[in-house]
């Protein structure tokens, strides 16, 4: 279970980040935790969370679209923090709908999240899982799991290689010493 733990960060677009830090730190008593200039960001703490404020024009602004305003957004994100920060925990809760019977044979198991996981991140071990669940193209969080799990996969079998190297090393040289 994700449990949230407060407000990590929110990002707000302003046009004059100079008069929108005096307002929060002269007025509401935020401190500047950090400053970029060149990506147009000035950094907040407000208690135990940041705000973030970016330049529409600057490097980080443009890449959200127009101005704060008409027609414009000031709010670009904002993100909790959860705990316990477990990527594979997370992916599983906001993905508990996503998967289905991969058939209907009636024989289906109930769905694994942890399984499924360690089923696509580990190459050559089927536990079974991918093969009798898919992801249903209709659920919410769908257009998002799919490329997790191919990354998922690409890790595996990354990780598996580099293992494997490692271990035929090791044995190489404790051969050699031998």
């Amino acid at each position: 279970m994700i449990q949230v733990l407060g407000l990590d960060h929110v990002v707000l677009r302003v046009r004059d980040a100079l008069r929108m830090t005096r307002f929060y730190c002269d007025v509401l008593g935020c401190k500047v935790e950090r400053s970029k200039q060149e990506l147009g960001l000035v950094q907040l703490r407000a208690g135990q969370s940041l705000i973030d404020l970016v330049t529409f024009d600057g490097e980080l602004g443009q890449k959200g679209g127009a101005a704060p305003g008409t027609g414009g957004r000031n709010m670009d994100h904002f993100c909790l923090r959860v705990e316990p920060f477990d990527p594979l925990a997370v992916i599983a809760h906001l993905t508990r709908d996503v998967f289905v019977p991969a058939s209907s044979s009636g024989n289906e198991t109930g769905f694994n999240a942890l399984g499924y996981a360690a089923d696509v991140v580990l190459p050559i071990i089927d536990l079974g899982q991918e093969s009798r669940w898919q992801i249903d193209a209709s659920q919410k969080w769908a257009d998002l799991v799919e490329p997790l799990v191919w990354l998922a996969i690409v890790i595996g079998w990354v990780s598996s290689t580099a293992f494997l190297i490692a271990l035929q090393r090791y044995f190489r040289s404790s051969q050699g010493s031998g």
